[in-house]
């Protein structure tokens, strides 16, 4: 399924660029967006074998995105935008690992780094006096979007503050892990959100959205691991 999300996203991409002039007619725009994340998993990491036991609960973490913006417009309500783009994602992680009957406490923030590819279908609003006759000046106008996205993994990390006291002796420690074969190479879910923009032909507008991860983002051969991404995006974007 992630493999089909993913080929279907890239498809819509290639069709797009490579009908450019035929889209130019049919009023497309090209701009770039960028903005922040606060993102989570969806489960508690949990491991209990004969020497360590892991009891991790995610919460959010702030995060970073930015790439371009390809908008092609149908109709004065409908159109079609993609959004190539690297993305920041993860969760912070607090809790407490017991390993052969030492506790330690955990404070740690898992980082994954994603090229992304959400393709999205807008309903947007029309001034009912543009409708009619046209204007040459800016207005506001406020659009719902829906779709899906895909991403493909490039690296992550698991980095933080490990302390306790083992045997009765004070112990504190920073460290820094890469977890890259712990995720799954792609990542695929829905968007759904909203936001307004401002302009005439060059646009300037502002999104809320949230994309949640519809597949395990972990990759369960070494570790059990079951979890989704969960992304709450507020992007700013400028249409030349």
């Amino acid at each position: 399924m992630t493999r089909f999300i993913f080929t279907i996203s890239v498809f819509f991409s290639l069709v797009f660029l490579g009908d450019l002039e035929r889209a130019a007619a049919q009023r497309a725009g090209l701009g770039v967006t960028g903005g922040g994340n606060l993102s989570t998993h969806t489960r508690t990491f949990r491991l209990d074998d004969s020497a360590l036991e892991m009891d991790l609960e995610p919460e959010f973490r702030s995060g970073y995105h930015y790439g371009i913006v390809l908008r092609r417009v149908f109709s004065d309500h409908v159109r079609m935008q993609l959004e190539p783009r690297f993305a920041s994602v993860g969760a912070d992680y607090d809790g407490i690992i017991t390993f052969a009957g030492n506790d330690l406490m955990v404070d740690g923030t898992s980082e994954i780094w994603y090229i992304q590819l959400p393709v999205l279908i807008q309903l947007t609003t029309t001034p009912p006096d543009r409708a009619e006759f046209p204007r040459p000046w800016p207005e506001f106008t406020f659009h719902f979007s829906a779709g899906a996205y895909a991403g493909y993994l490039l690296e992550s990390a698991f980095s933080g503050t490990i302390r306790g006291t083992p045997l009765g002796v004070e112990f504190s420690d920073n460290f820094v892990n890469d977890t890259s074969n712990q995720f799954a190479q792609y990542d695929a879910g829905f968007v759904i959100g909203g936001g307004t923009e401002f302009g005439l032909k060059t646009k300037l507008g502002a999104d809320l959205r949230l994309m949640y991860g519809l597949k395990n983002a972990a990759d369960t051969s070494d570790v059990p691991l079951d979890l989704q991404n969960v992304v709450i995006n507020l992007s700013l974007y400028f249409i030349f």
